[in-house]
């Protein structure tokens, strides 16, 4: 017995209004990794007095170590911190044909502009940061390379600049308190090492270091805001003496 089978087409231009998924949640998951993706290549701790700010430095090599891997990894964990009310928010277009605006907290321009600050990157522009943004919203998602372009990225050599860093000087008694910068720099190297590594023993640890990274991550931010004691001094204008009638 053969059973009737209809197929019905659905209209045009409804696929934004019927797929609870492109009711704010793929626009969240997006900036929730963009924002990740900042944290774990910007350099945001501030270099101490007499340093040179080698922020921008680090945060290119971050940049190259940066990986797939890494990025499936911080694209799931963008998911995770997908807030409960935003997948129910996403249902009520279709459900009840209500429009709920996407909930963007600490994920609006003017927060990636202050990562972006915080990172040295004082250049970048909130025009430049929203084109970023929304970048992927028409785009193909990728660049089509002429041939010129390929030959280019083939041959091209990259010039490895070395590695300094200023050591102050300390007492062998002495155990200075390491610094977070340093800490989330040794992190990097462990990563690496698990990811390289095929023992099943040893990958077993790469999501708890990353998320360790994360938490140090958060904790430079929170103290590159926190204001410094010279910020309280300002200078005092001069008074004008001249007598008041």
């Amino acid at each position: 017995m053969i059973k009737k089978i209809t197929c019905m087409f659905l209209p045009a231009n409804t696929t934004s209004l019927i797929q609870p998924m492109d009711q704010g949640v793929i626009y969240t998951a997006k900036r929730l990794y963009k924002k990740k993706l900042l944290n774990e290549i910007l350099e945001v701790e501030e270099p101490a007095a007499g340093e040179e700010d080698r922020r921008g430095y680090k945060t290119l090599q971050n940049h190259k170590n940066y990986n797939i891997r890494s990025m499936i990894y911080n694209f799931a964990s963008a998911v995770k911190d997908i807030k409960p009310s935003s997948l129910i928010n996403s249902w009520k277009k279709l459900l009840i044909n209500e429009e709920v605006e996407p909930d963007t907290a600490e994920l609006e321009t003017e927060d990636f502009h202050n990562i972006f600050h915080q990172g040295g990157e004082n250049s970048a522009t909130l025009e430049d940061i929203e084109l970023w943004l929304e970048a992927d919203e028409y785009g193909l998602g990728y660049h089509i390379l002429t041939e010129e372009e390929i030959v280019e990225s083939v041959t091209a050599t990259e010039n490895s600049e070395t590695d300094e860093y200023d050591q102050d000087e300390a007492d062998d008694n002495v155990n200075p308190k390491p610094k977070l910068g340093e800490i989330k720099d040794h992190l990097n190297i462990v990563i690496k090492y698990v990811e390289d590594n095929n023992d099943e023993n040893i990958s077993a640890y790469y999501e708890h270091l990353r998320h360790l990274r994360e938490l140090i991550v958060k904790e430079i931010t929170v103290k590159g805001r926190q204001p410094k004691i010279s910020s309280f001094f300002k200078p005092v204008s001069n008074v004008n003496n001249e007598s008041v009638p």
